[in-house]
């Protein structure tokens, strides 16, 4: 007994004493790194003269990146969980391009578009419309280089002064689409029946779970959304560059016959038709950017700055608590029951945040920036019944609608006093449905059986069991009835007779200039649009913007710093000749075509993680999907 105690005793010691030595390393590793921050710490960016601005951006551009806390990054990292898409604010890079149209020190921009993944139709053209004006106004180049430029990045850099792309790169515009999985057939297989209930002809949500093909009402449908964005695209590429007449034809006959003519050479075709302005090895891009910052250094060193740098040097603005505001409020992603998490708005969060905007003296209106193919259908209307209160509170509430916002989106903007609309906004969608779905068959199968007793014969809802037909009729009401609601709101908060209403849902998708035709939207524009309205209308001066920002924690804060002076120490290194250049962290090489595959097929089914409305009943447009 008293060896077994000795053991116990020893084991305690060696234990305590692991913990306070793994207790110990962290506090000096953490100290070690705290001092080397300081010690090593840059001082503000310095912008020199003749200093080209680069827009090296990365990832999708949005309207607020989901965070990601340092903690989730270093587990997505090791595990390789995280889907390597990187987000980038849409009002970063035009805040960028807002100071350096003022700043004698910027030369021109570069666009350095290698790592950009695109984003809305409409963040495009809001980037492209303010690099226009920032060559009409200040007469200085904009210059895109490129290996290669897909749909997205040509966009982008059909608005500079000069493009180059590398001899061996192409210029890949394949035009939109709208592909998704269907499961039905995957289903059967497994045994699992799906019950679907929708109110709308063209309310196509639930199509991927009870077929194997896109029906023809889901098909004439997208098309004719899809059709208006490439419209807009075009006309937009057409305005910019001055190109050959069946350059953007569409047809592959004509690409062919273009690709022929360049002897087969992709490069030197989009040279020919006019899509760049030089093919240039990179040793040529590096020189013609050294001469455009009109500088004397060499090529290789020629000033520059990231916009990310860029922003960095200039002092937060400083604004007195008491002054006026427009509090900007952000729906994004799905439409959720409950409390917020990355990639979905919870109702009970967005409310409070409508609550607090509403009882604070100094926010004197409020612009809902809404982002969301919708959801839940119970969220999106507490959210409008929340949206308002605002009129009892003599505070006006505008609505701008984003890339998507539709269904349970656009219920929620009903809510508003006005809603504008970017002309490539998806929108409407107005429809209903509900889904259930079953496991008692392919339970069986695999020799699983659920059986029980219950105090009444109310029909059950329960994954195990199959769907009695009572539970079914009453579901399929309950649709119709939540349906016939959403339509009445509709005819009532835009002014449009009830069978007006009618030729314009039914889970019709339409683009912002569609709706705008159909009086599902006040005015086209974008959020400064609305901003400025609603200050006009409602003779608010000397106001600020308050625009959402991620929420992060004390000890989210303090491992950034840490993170940080880990690259500013890198960065140092380097420069003294003791490390070799490496990647920045942030750079992600673009995904394995099977990572491509296997991520789309989750992605789409991981959208069942958001049905959680209390009653089953969903206004979501699933065919809103990315087209980009």
């Amino acid at each position: 007994m008293k060896l077994l105690m000795r053991l116990l005793h020893s084991l305690g010691r060696f234990f305590n004493g692991v913990r306070r030595f793994l207790t110990n390393l962290v506090f000096f590793t953490v100290l070690f790194f705290a001092l080397l921050f300081f010690v090593f710490k840059d001082d503000r960016v310095v912008i020199d003269d003749n200093t080209l601005l680069v827009l090296d951006i990365e990832g999708v551009l949005v309207d607020l990146p989901n965070y990601k806390s340092p903690t989730e990054q270093l587990t997505n990292d090791m595990f390789s969980l995280d889907d390597d898409t990187l987000e980038t604010s849409i009002y970063d890079v035009l805040a960028a391009i807002d100071r350096a149209e003022v700043d004698h020190r910027i030369s021109g921009i570069h666009l350095q578009l290698d790592y950009f993944q695109g984003g809305g139709l409409n963040h495009l053209q809001l980037l492209g419309q303010r690099l226009s004006a920032f060559r009409e106004q200040t007469g200085k180049p904009v210059i895109a280089t490129g290996d290669y430029f897909n749909q997205s990045q040509y966009y982008v850099a059909a608005h500079a002064s000069q493009i180059l792309l590398h001899p061996e790169g192409v210029i890949d515009l394949q035009g939109f689409h709208a592909y998704q999985n269907y499961f039905a057939s995957f289903f059967e297989k497994l045994n699992v029946n799906t019950y679907i209930f929708k109110a709308g002809d063209y309310k196509t949500a639930t199509e991927p779970y009870s077929r194997d093909t896109m029906s023809e009402a889901a098909r004439t449908q997208s098309s004719l959304w899809l059709n208006d964005l490439w419209q807009q695209y075009l006309t937009d590429i057409a305005n910019q560059r001055v190109l050959q007449p069946d350059a953007l034809s569409g047809r592959i006959t004509d690409y062919l016959y273009a690709l022929e003519a360049a002897d087969f050479h992709p490069a030197q075709m989009a040279l020919q038709v006019g899509f760049v302005d030089r093919l240039a090895s990179h040793q040529e891009m590096r020189e013609v950017l050294a001469q455009a910052s009109g500088s004397q250094a060499d090529h290789q060193d020629y000033p520059r700055v990231s916009y990310r740098s860029y922003l960095e040097a200039f002092d937060p603005v400083q604004v007195p608590q008491e002054q006026a505001r427009i509090q900007v409020i952000l729906v994004s992603g799905s439409i959720i029951h409950g409390s917020s998490y990355p990639g979905a708005t919870g109702s009970d969060t967005l409310i409070a945040k409508l609550r607090e905007a509403r009882l604070d003296e100094h926010v004197k209106g409020v612009v809902l920036r809404i982002d969301s193919p919708g959801g839940s259908a119970f969220a999106s209307e507490v959210i409008r019944q929340e949206m308002a209160l605002f009129a009892e509170a003599n505070k006006p509430i505008y609505a701008s609608l984003s890339a998507t916002a539709a269904s349970g989106g656009y219920w929620v903007a009903l809510g508003a006093d006005k809603i504008y609309a970017a002309p490539s906004t998806i929108t409407g969608s107005i429809g209903v449905f509900g889904m259930f779905i079953s496991l008692e068959d392919s339970f069986k199968q695999l020799g699983i059986h659920y059986d029980g007793v219950s105090t009444t014969d109310m029909p059950l809802l329960d994954a195990g069991k199959n769907l009695p037909a009572t539970a079914a009729l009453m579901m399929q009401h309950d649709v119709d009835r939540t349906y016939r609601n959403f339509t009445r709101l509709v005819a009532t908060e835009r002014g449009i007779p009830i069978q007006g209403v009618a030729n314009i849902a039914e889970g019709r998708v339409w683009t912002g200039r569609q709706a705008k035709q159909r009086q599902l939207v006040d005015a086209l524009g974008h959020l400064s649009d609305a901003l400025t309205d609603l200050a006009t209308e409602y003779e608010i001066d000397h106001y600020w913007v308050d625009m959402p920002t991620v929420e992060k924690g004390s000890l989210d804060y303090i491992l950034e710093q840490l993170l940080q002076a880990q690259a500013s120490i890198t960065k140092q290194l380097v420069s003294l000749n003791v490390l070799s250049a490496a990647p920045s962290p942030t750079t992600r090489i673009p995904n394995s075509l099977t990572q491509q595959i296997l991520r789309k097929q989750l992605k789409q089914l991981a959208t069942l993680n958001n049905f959680n409305d209390p009653r089953g009943l969903y206004s979501r447009c699933t065919e809103c999907i990315e087209v980009f």
